[in-house]
């Protein structure tokens, strides 16, 4: 019998092989045998190095890997099981751990070719694992790659087994923590989340075992299981020993919990082999979150942010003093996972300002982002004033580092997680000078409790400046102004202007609110200059910025971080005293008048407290910039001229950037300048003049935190009864429009938004009168404010009236109108003259009539000599550029006239013997002469109106004629730009008033003789209108408005305390009747299905008034022989049939828009023509 040969390898000493019992005989020997063979082979040195790859059996090298994991004496045990525990940490972590999240198990598949048969044929024996009955099959084979490498499979004998020769492959990956030096797979140490591991094994052996076969009876699974459950048991029993815990102390990780579920990745593709497998099911069953760690964050460095408006919940902060500390760099991925913490590891793992991929971790799904703070909150440049001024103005100090000297280097990334008291409170930004170079520090709390101090070095270019160091740069200092400064959340509407915009950038930041950014370059272009700015419009509720960001055309330079006035922002509004708000909206200037506590006071506007200035900028740039494009950066005196400007012409959408109230400060005005708006056909004008003065209306009110208002407008009687209808529906409409309550806080972005109040519907009923004419305003920290935005209107010469007779005006008696005997108010200003008489405590009559301070003005215009005389080289210069320009001449001279004022009085007197000057003063004579003598025609008819008793009193106690407006001032010229009381004005106003009372065809009993006759100059022209509107008592103007009532009661007799209408002047014809010069006339009574009734028009009254003319001057010298007023026959003769051809033209308009004027005032307009002519 010839001996039995076994073709074995080479085996160890002391192996224990059975031999077969026969030749050439197949024995059914258990798989044992196998298994002794296996542990038996003896592996040289050479082998345990490279590892056992050569057997060309896809199943040795899992028996292979059996056989090593069961002999403890295995030369490649310790590595074997190394890689075991490694790699099913893999499979244990994969889930919460994103730097292992490439794991991906495939299933392979066996179809019927012929290799694929005979691998099914060779397969060991299916083994048994499962206590009920399940057999696990070689050929089930689940493998296991990472980032596309094949590094092993399941085994029914070991779980899972590692592949051959991954080890290459996996070295050269980098980020990935479960590999050693050679690249085999290892468990985690301690820091990176062993104790996740060990807590998911104590559940998988608790499962395991309630699954696997453990009993002996039957087939020989319980072998594979005991074997398994050994090597599963020693692996807990290491990982409590290195945690430092008792063996039957339970593994602690609160941060993930075993799922309950395989990954939807690998059940979306599983094997239907796999639903047969439980204790396959089990080991795909991963760690996932149970709940996040402290405070929600992932990231011991994550940044601890005191709010967040960013789109990341987690801020991982990236330094390398923090990456030495080899923390929990996110989910339980420590730093030292990533690889050696080097000189090289900063550039690797974190190129850049900031990102979402650490190696193979993805942060963007979770919410996160990296940033090195030196890159990504601070910028390149520190900028700073290249002259030896600071660049921020110094109340700009307290929240900017106590610093004005440089911008911030911070970019606007920084207010997504701190507030600027924030950043100024907690981050403590510093600035250090050091041998020339400025170091900035700054420090971010951390989640951990840790403060990371963060700085950066700036140098000059040319003083050793070296990478990494941000550059120090010298810069002119833009013009940077913020309109209106803070008033308070409710407040929708800011205005910056930025200088220089083709080198800098400004952007508003408000991380915390929604808002409009609209922004418009405006330029301005003349023969010698050009000039240019930007203008951005901040809308919405709450949208005052936090900050500005500089940005030049490229990168984020730095910012100013603004703070909100702390006495505006918890300052409450004054509710106890009301504020009445008088309005003289006039022809050439507008004037504004405060009631409160019952004192009467001209507005002033004051920009100065209004506008805030950001940073040092030269004031001669500044100032200019804003007078071309801004507000002005001095306080306002009212009055001031009523013009407006209009940046793009015939658009008006949004104020500030289409167009806004001008306010002169040089002769020249800009060809986008605009005035006479309160006679301008294009009602735009006037509608945006309103809607600008109602908006600084309202910042002086806020602003000073005046909370109980109520608004007064004077209008001239001479509006067309369209044209008032129209002035009042502006005034209802921009006061009305300028606030919104809604809930949508979109609705606070509205372009006419002021101030913006969140209520539902039943809210709004409580704030909102049922008459939608008053408002309640609720505010979060300022209390309520309450708001009358249905103004009261009243006649400028009622107006006047008040003011002319109040007390807390006039203080002397002799000085006030007289209501109660009589008293002649009257209002001149640039468009028109307004008429009030007052006689028993009442205004009996009003009028206004075109003839003011404009045909003065044309007067002057028509002669250029008198120019040089009166007025600066400057001024002159002004006037003869707008020469053939009526209403820009007289917007121009008006502004002469206030900023000359007292010059022009000395100048009069040194050319007192001027024939130029003596004309002019001969010409403003004529037209005051005929506003007395027409004064006179008024109280003759309402000594009628009145049954006679009107002359009565002025026989008895006189009367006095008080004159106001901002063309009054010019009675001063008569005189030589002084008022006297005993001067030839006086004479001239006296002579004429008294004549036209006395007129020698009148009867006797018609005749008025005043006891005392008084002129008496306003204590400050152009307040009248305003002041007296204020000074009106509620109960005066509700008489008014019941009288109007009743002028529509067609059932009840009318009550007639009033006169109306025009008393006409002249005798005129009317149709067939002859109407005298005291008579009154209306529009019903001269016009008929549209055509003129006036037939004739005598001139008696104008003819009586130049020989009075003549006679007054000559006897003052004003008019000596030679120079006195002459008008021949055919002059006489073209003005009456200009008179009546104008009724006739007055006759085809609407009768809306007919406005009719007295026929004297109509013959002394043309008489004011024919002498401007003699200038010429």
């Amino acid at each position: 019998m010839s001996k039995k040969h076994l073709y074995l390898p080479k085996l160890s000493a002391g192996a224990n092989i059975s031999e077969p019992s026969s030749d050439a005989l197949w024995e059914d020997n258990e798989q044992k045998v196998i298994l002794s063979i296996s542990n038996g082979i003896e592996i040289d040195e050479s082998a345990q190095t490279r590892g056992v790859s050569s057997i060309p059996d896809i199943y040795a090298r899992p028996l292979t890997f059996l056989g090593a994991l069961r002999s403890e004496r295995h030369p490649l045990r310790q590595r074997v099981v190394q890689e075991w525990r490694g790699l099913l940490s893999l499979l244990a972590l994969h889930s919460v751990k994103q730097d292992l999240g490439g794991l991906v198990i495939s299933p392979v598949t066996f179809n019927d070719e012929k290799f694929c048969r005979a691998l099914i044929n060779l397969a060991p024996k299916k083994i048994q694992l499962e206590k009920n009955g399940v057999e696990y099959a070689w050929t089930d084979v689940l493998i296991i790659k990472f980032e596309g490498i094949p590094i092993g499979a399941f085994s029914p004998a070991t779980l899972v087994y590692t592949s051959a020769d991954y080890n290459g492959k996996l070295k050269k990956l980098p980020g990935f923590s479960l590999k050693d030096d050679e690249g085999f797979l290892k468990p985690p140490t301690k820091q990176q989340g062993l104790a996740s591991v060990g807590k998911w094994l104590e559940h998988f052996i608790e499962r395991f075992n309630l699954l696997a076969k453990t009993s002996v009876s039957g087939a020989d699974g319980h072998l594979y299981v005991g074997n398994i459950n050994k090597l599963l048991a020693d692996w807990l029993e290491d990982i409590r020993a290195e945690l430092g815990l008792a063996q039957s102390e339970q593994i602690k990780s609160e941060n993930v919990k075993v799922s309950d579920e395989i990954p939807e990745h690998i059940s979306n593709n599983q094997p239907l082999f796999l639903s047969r497998y439980g204790i396959y099911q089990e080991l795909l069953k991963p760690l996932v979150k149970d709940k996040a760690g402290k405070d929600g964050y992932k990231s011991d460095y994550s940044l601890s942010m005191e709010r967040n408006y960013s789109e990341f919940k987690e801020l991982i902060i990236i330094t390398s003093s923090l990456l030495k500390q080899n923390g929990n760099l996110w989910d339980g991925t420590h730093v030292g996972d990533l690889g050696e913490i080097n000189e090289s590891f900063l550039p690797t793992f974190f190129s850049g300002a900031s990102g979402t991929e650490i190696s193979r971790i993805k942060l963007q799904g979770n919410g996160a982002v990296w940033v090195r703070p030196e890159l990504f909150f601070l910028s390149e440049t520190l900028l700073k004033s290249k002259t030896d001024y600071d660049i921020l103005n110094k109340d700009e100090r307290l929240l900017n580092a106590g610093n004005t000297e440089y911008l911030l280097p911070f970019k606007k990334e920084i207010l997504l997680f701190f507030s600027p008291e924030q950043i100024q409170d907690i981050l403590k930004p510093a600035f250090s000078k050091i041998d020339g170079r400025v170091e900035f520090s700054f420090k971010l709390p951390l989640v951990s409790g840790q403060l990371v101090e963060i700085k950066k070095v700036y140098r000059y270019k040319s003083d050793g400046w070296r990478t990494g160091d941000g550059e120090i740069v010298d810069s002119e200092v833009p013009v940077l102004d913020i309109f209106p400064n803070y008033l308070g959340d409710f407040w929708c509407q800011y205005f910056i202007l930025c200088s220089d915009s083709e080198k800098f950038k400004m952007v508003p930041v408000n991380y915390a609110n929604h808002f409009t950014l609209t922004r418009k370059e405006q330029r301005l272009e003349t023969n010698s200059s050009s000039s240019r700015a930007e203008i951005i419009k901040v809308s919405g509720y709450d949208s005052f910025p936090e900050a500005l960001e500089m940005r030049d055309q490229k990168d984020a330079l730095g910012i100013i971080l603004l703070r909100r006035n702390p006495e505006i922002a918890n300052d409450s509004f004054d509710t106890e005293e009301p504020v009445t708000i008088g309005v003289d909206f006039g022809t050439s200037n507008t004037n504004i008048y405060y009631l409160q506590n019952n004192n009467p006071q001209r507005l002033k506007l004051e920009f100065t407290k209004y506008v805030r200035s950001v940073l040092n900028s030269n004031p001669q740039k500044r100032a200019e910039l804003s007078d071309n494009f801004f507000v002005p950066t001095y306080d306002i005196e009212l009055p001031t001229p009523t013009t407006l400007r209009r940046y793009t012409s015939g658009v008006s959408e949004n104020m500030m950037l289409d167009f806004f109230i001008y306010f002169p400060s040089e002769y020249t005005y800009p060809k986008n300048v605009f005035s006479n708006i309160k006679w301008d056909s294009d009602d735009s004008k006037m509608n945006s003049f309103i809607q600008a003065l109602t908006f600084l209306l309202l910042v002086d009110l806020v602003t000073n935190r005046l909370g109980k208002i109520a608004f007064k407008c004077t209008y001239p009687k001479s509006f067309s009864d369209q044209r008032k209808s129209a002035y009042n529906a502006m005034w209802k409409a921009c006061l009305s429009s300028s606030f919104v309550f809604d809930t949508d806080y979109r609705e606070s972005q509205d372009p006419k938004c002021l101030i913006y109040v969140s209520a539902d519907q039943n809210q709004k009923t409580a704030y909102i009168s049922r008459d939608e004419t008053y408002f309640t305003i609720p505010t979060k920290t300022n209390g309520t404010f309450h708001i009358d935005i249905s103004p009261i209107f009243v006649s400028e010469g009622e107006s006047a009236g008040h003011y002319f007779s109040s007390s807390r005006i006039y203080t002397h008696n002799a000085d006030r109108a007289n209501k109660t005997f009589g008293a002649v108010c009257i209002d001149v200003g640039g468009g028109t003259t307004d008429f009030s008489v007052w006689f028993e405590n009442r205004i009996i009559y009003d009028c206004s009539i075109r003839l003011a301070g404009g045909q003065l003005s044309s007067v002057i215009k028509s002669n250029p000599r008198i120019w040089s005389l009166l007025f600066s080289a400057e001024a002159v210069s002004a006037l003869q550029k707008v020469l053939n320009h009526e209403v820009q001449f007289s917007s121009v001279l008006n502004y002469i006239l206030k900023k000359e004022d007292e010059e022009i009085g000395k100048r009069l007197i040194s050319n007192v013997n001027n024939k130029d000057v003596a004309w002019l003063r001969r010409t403003l004579a004529i037209e005051f002469a005929a506003l007395a003598f027409y004064a006179g025609h008024i109280c003759l008819a309402i000594d009628d109106f009145s049954g006679r008793k009107l002359s009565k009193a002025v026989k008895e106690h006189g009367i006095r004629l008080h004159w106001g407006g901002n063309a009054a001032k010019f009675i001063n010229w008569i005189d030589y730009g002084k008022y006297d009381a005993n001067g030839i004005a006086v004479k001239f106003l006296n002579g004429m008033f008294f004549n036209a009372l006395k007129y020698p065809l009148l009867d006797e009993e018609r005749k008025i003789k005043p006891a005392l006759l008084v002129q008496v100059q306003s204590k400050r022209h152009k307040d009248e209108a305003s002041g007296g509107v204020v000074l009106m008592s509620s109960d005066v103007v509700d008489n008014n408005l019941v009288d109007e009532m009743d002028d529509w009661d067609m059932y009840e007799t009318q009550k007639v305390d009033k006169m109306e209408g025009y008393v006409v002047g002249e005798p005129i014809q009317v149709s067939e009747r002859l109407l005298s010069h005291f008579d009154v006339i209306s529009k019903e009574m001269l016009f008929e299905n549209g055509n003129s009734k006036v037939r004739g028009v005598k001139l008696e009254q104008f003819e009586e008034f130049i020989k009075l003319l003549n006679f007054i001057g000559k006897r003052t010298g004003l008019f000596p022989e030679g120079s006195e007023v002459k008008l021949s026959d055919i002059n006489k003769t073209s003005i009456r049939s200009e008179i009546i051809s104008e009724f006739g033209d007055i006759a085809l308009l609407e009768e809306s828009k007919r406005s009719i004027q007295p026929v004297f005032i109509m013959a002394v307009s043309r008489l004011l023509t024919e002498y401007s002519n003699i200038a010429k």
